[in-house]
Formats: C-alpha cells, structure tokens, sequence
C-alpha cells in the first residue's frame, strides 16, 4: 500500500520534499542471493524485516537490497559492483568487513554474518516515485540503509548527484511540514 504525502505524520523526518527518514530496528535477515529479481544478472541480495514504532504503532516493513558483483571477461567476481548497499549494510550495521564471493560464487552469505545484523538499529529513506490511480502519492524504500542519519543523508545526496534513484519525483508533493514539527 502506497503512502500519501497530504498526511505526513507517520512518514518520519523530512529530508527534503518527498524523502522521508525513519529509524527502525532489524528483526529478521535473509538471504536473496540468485532470486532473480528483474534487471538483475546474478544478484547478492538482503531482505531485511524491520519492526518501526511510532504513535503507539507497530509497523513491520521490509527492505530488499540487491545487485550484481563485478565479474571479469571469464565471470570470476572481481568486487562488489552494484552490490555495494549489501557490503555496506555488513559493514556499517553489522560490522563484518571480509569480502563475500571475490574470486569464486557468492552462492551463500554464511548465516553468522546475517546474525551480526539482527537487532540492531538501522536509518532508511523512502521517496515519492508516482503518483497512483487513487490520486495519491506512491513512496520507493532506498535501496541503501546505515546505522547513522549523517551516513545516510551522504549517501542520499552522492547518489542524487548522480541522477539516482532515477525514479524519484519530488515535483509530486506539496510542500513538506519542517523536520523540527516531525517526530521520531
């Protein structure tokens, strides 16, 4: 169910028109590497469960981080590629800073290492991207979290300065309430 913008007291604090962030902490972690999901070739990914109280509710989205390694001319992985907001996730949030799968098939992230993540607090942004058929405004979890605002909000704004998300919208919504009016 997409969110609307005309009430944002949910939606956490405001980055900028149609970004909000939210702080939540992890529940459960997965592994979706080789899930195949569209765009993707051979994809590490996370799907991560969070649980966000806020206002006396409890909310339980999830976010799901892919993307493909880097691979030589022969397919032997030679980086992280496209999956860097999987390394950075196990670093930043839990700590583990080995390289999954270089040189040989990352077919498993060793379930020890997906454990370090489990309770930990995370930062994530979601973003206007459409606009539904209802009329109200569709959100897009970022693909990128962190264990700290100022991480996230370099992160956002280094991206955004490469076109990306390209799918971002921010002419969809009014203006937004100021962060200091949001609460956490």
């Amino acid at each position: 169910m997409g969110l609307s913008c005309e009430d944002n007291r949910n939606y956490g604090a405001v980055v900028e028109p149609g970004v909000y962030l939210d702080q939540a902490t992890i529940l459960d972690v997965s592994e979706l590497t080789d899930t195949q999901p569209k765009n993707f070739k051979k994809p590490i990914g996370l799907g991560i469960g969070l649980i966000l109280e806020k206002e006396g509710l409890s909310f339980n989205p999830e976010i799901r981080i892919y993307g493909d390694p880097k691979v030589d001319d022969n397919g032997k992985i030679v980086g992280w590629g496209s999956a860097f907001p999987v390394k950075d996730v196990l670093a930043k949030v839990g700590g583990y800073t080995g390289n999954l799968g270089v040189g040989k098939n990352p077919k498993k992230i060793p379930d020890k290492v997906l454990l370090t993540l489990v309770g930990k607090t995370v930062v994530y942004l979601r973003y206007c991207y459409a606009r539904g058929s209802d009329g109200k405004v569709r959100y897009a979890t970022w693909k990128q979290v962190s264990s700290t605002e100022a991480d996230l909000l370099r992160q956002w704004k280094q991206s955004r300065s490469k076109g990306f998300p390209r799918d971002f919208d921010p002419t969809l919504v009014k203006e937004p309430i100021p962060v200091a009016e949001v609460a956490f």
